[in-house]
C-alpha cells in the first residue's frame, strides 16, 4: 500500500491535500472522507507543483469533485416528490443547505479574502490589474451596497431570490455594465462563497439566481446621440471655461499640467465625435498611426504647411530631430509632393477590438490634429521632458510626465461626468429635458454613426470605417432611419 509523503488540512477540515511516495510522487490530490464510511474520495489537483499551489487550487478541485459525484444532485431529484412536506421543502429551494450545514461569514469579510486571492494571482500575471481593479468596484461598491440596502451583511441570508432587484437597482447603469457586473458577481458566488462552503452549492443550481438581461441587444438605446445643439454646447464650455480654469492651482508647472491634460481631453472626445471609433481604440492610438491622402474629389484647398509636421512620409527621415525641426524644414523636403493643392483627409490603421486584423478609419480633423501635435511639441520642450525616441512613435493621447503612457480611460471618463455634471445642474443640456438618459462616453461614437446615417452613408462603408459588423450596425441603428424617415 503507498505511503503518503505529505498531507495537509484545508477548507476548516472538510478536506485535505495529500500526496505520496508511489509512482505519483510530484502529483497532489484533494480527498475527503465519505460520511458513514471508512473511505475516501479524491481528485488530482491539476497544475499543482508544490504543496502551496495545490492547497491554494485545493477550493476549485473539490467543487469539481462535488460535481464528478453521481449522486451531488440526488437530494434534490429524491425531494422533488415529495416537495409538499414542511422539511423538505427547505431542501428543494437550498435554503436549509444554505443555512444549516454552511459556514457563516460576514460580507465584507468574503469581499476582502477573495480580493486578496485575486491579488494572487495578478502577481503571477494570470490576471490583469484593470479586471482586478473592476472586480473591486462591483464587489465593493455595488453588490455590497446592493445587499446592505435589503439588510443582507452575512453569507447565511443570501438565498435565491437576493438578486432578483440588481437590475433594477442599477438601471441608471447602461445593460452592457450591468451584465458585466453580474458576471462579476456569479464569479464571486461560484469560485468562493460556494466553493468555501460559505454558500450552498444548490443555489448555483437555481435558474433565477442571477438575473438574467433580456434587451442587451439593443444597449445602444443607453447611449443616446448628442444632438447638434447639445454638442455645440459641451465643445464651447470645455474651450472656453473648462480648460482655461486651471488657474486654481498656486504653482505654475501645476497650472500648465492641468491646462495639458485638459487640452488632451478636450482633443480625444473632438476625435472620437468625428471618427467613430471606440474609447479604448483611440487611447490605443500612436502619431505614425496617421497618414495623409487626397480625398476622391479634391476641391483645391491648400494644405498648411504644418501638416508635414505629421506626415510620417517625410518624417521618417528625420524621425531623430523631430523636435528641433521647423515647419519650413519639413515644407523643403515636400516641394516634390503636389499636395499643396488638394484638400487632405486623415485615415487611421486601427487594430480592432477582438483579434489582430486592422482596418481603416478617416475624418477631416487635419488642422485639429496638427494643433494637438505642436501643442503637444510644445509642451515637451517647456517642461525640458526627454524623449527617447520620435514624438510619432508615442501615444496621441499620452502622459509625457510618465514616460509617455497612455492616459486611462477611466480619467477620461471621470473628466467627463464632470464636466456633463457641470452642464446639466445650469439646465442647458437638452438630453435631460426630453427623457432621463445621460450623455456618456460612448454617446460620441453613438453620434458618428447616426450622424453618417442620416447623411445617406452605406452600412458597408460604415462597417470598414468603424470596425463594426453590419449585422450589428443593422439592429443597432436601424430605429435611426426610422426615426428619419417619420420625421
Amino acid at each position: 500500500m503507498p505511503k503518503l509523503l505529505a498531507k495537509q488540512k484545508v477548507l476548516s477540515g472538510k478536506g485535505e491535500v495529500i500526496t505520496w511516495q508511489d509512482s505519483n510522487i510530484g502529483k497532489f490530490f484533494y480527498r475527503e472522507k465519505v460520511k458513514g464510511q471508512k473511505r475516501y474520495r479524491s481528485k488530482l489537483i491539476k497544475g499543482a507543483k508544490t504543496m502551496e499551489e495545490a492547497i491554494f487550487m485545493a477550493s476549485d478541485t473539490a467543487l469539481r469533485l462535488e460535481e464528478d459525484s453521481p449522486h451531488h444532485l440526488s437530494l434534490l431529484n429524491s425531494t422533488k416528490a415529495v416537495k409538499g412536506q414542511n422539511n423538505d421543502k427547505r431542501i428543494v429551494t437550498g435554503e436549509y443547505s444554505n443555512k444549516v450545514n454552511c459556514m457563516n461569514i460576514e460580507i465584507g469579510s468574503a469581499i476582502k479574502e477573495w480580493i486578496n486571492l485575486q491579488d494572487k494571482l495578478v502577481v503571477n500575471g494570470v490576471l490583469k490589474e484593470k479586471s482586478l481593479a473592476n472586480k473591486v468596484i462591483v464587489l465593493n461598491k455595488h453588490m455590497k451596497l446592493y445587499l446592505k440596502s435589503f439588510g443582507i451583511t452575512f453569507s447565511n441570508q443570501i438565498d435565491k431570490y437576493t438578486f432578483k432587484d440588481y437590475i433594477t437597482y442599477r438601471s441608471p447603469s447602461t445593460s452592457c455594465n450591468i451584465k458585466r457586473e453580474l458576471t462579476i458577481i456569479k464569479e464571486f458566488l461560484k469560485n468562493y462563497m460556494a466553493k468555501n462552503n460559505y454558500i450552498s452549492n444548490y443555489l448555483l443550481y437555481e435558474e433565477n439566481l442571477i438575473p438574467k438581461i433580456t434587451n442587451y441587444c439593443h444597449d445602444i438605446s443607453s447611449y443616446q446621440a448628442i444632438n447638434k445643439k447639445d454638442w455645440e454646447l459641451i465643445n464651447n464650455y470645455i474651450k472656453d471655461r473648462w480648460i482655461n480654469n486651471c488657474d486654481m492651482h498656486s504653482f505654475k508647472k501645476k497650472q500648465i499640467k492641468c491646462k495639458y491634460f485638459r487640452n488632451l481631453v478636450w482633443n480625444f472626445l473632438f476625435l472620437s465625435k468625428n471618427c467613430g471609433l471606440y474609447p479604448q481604440q483611440i487611447l490605443n492610438l500612436k502619431w505614425k498611426d496617421f497618414s495623409f491622402k487626397p480625398p476622391i474629389r479634391s476641391h483645391g484647398n491648400k494644405l498648411s504647411k504644418d501638416l508635414l509636421f505629421l506626415d510620417p512620409q517625410y518624417a521618417v527621415s528625420i524621425q531623430n530631430k523631430m523636435l528641433n525641426s521647423s515647419a519650413e524644414d519639413l515644407v523643403a523636403q515636400a516641394d516634390k509632393k503636389d499636395y499643396a493643392k488638394k484638400e487632405v483627409l486623415v485615415y487611421i490603421r486601427v487594430m480592432r477590438r477582438k483579434g489582430k486584423e486592422e482596418f481603416e478609419a478617416k475624418c477631416s480633423l487635419v488642422k485639429e490634429l496638427v494643433n494637438w501635435y505642436k501643442f503637444m511639441q510644445n509642451y515637451i520642450r517647456n517642461l525640458d521632458i526627454g524623449l527617447r525616441d520620435s514624438l510619432l512613435n508615442t501615444y496621441v493621447f499620452s502622459d509625457p510626465n510618465k514616460g509617455f503612457e497612455p492616459i486611462s480611460l477611466q480619467r477620461i471618463r471621470y473628466n467627463w461626468k464632470l464636466i456633463i455634471r457641470d452642464l446639466r445642474s445650469d439646465g442647458r443640456l437638452n438630453c435631460f429635458q426630453s427623457n432621463n438618459q445621460e450623455y456618456t462616453i460612448f454617446s460620441l461614437r453613438t453620434s458618428f454613426i447616426e450622424e453618417q446615417i442620416k447623411n445617406g452613408t452605406d452600412l458597408l462603408t460604415l462597417a470598414r470605417t468603424t470596425g463594426q459588423s453590419i449585422n450589428t450596425l443593422t439592429s443597432y441603428y436601424e430605429r435611426v432611419s426610422l426615426s428619419k424617415n417619420q420625421g
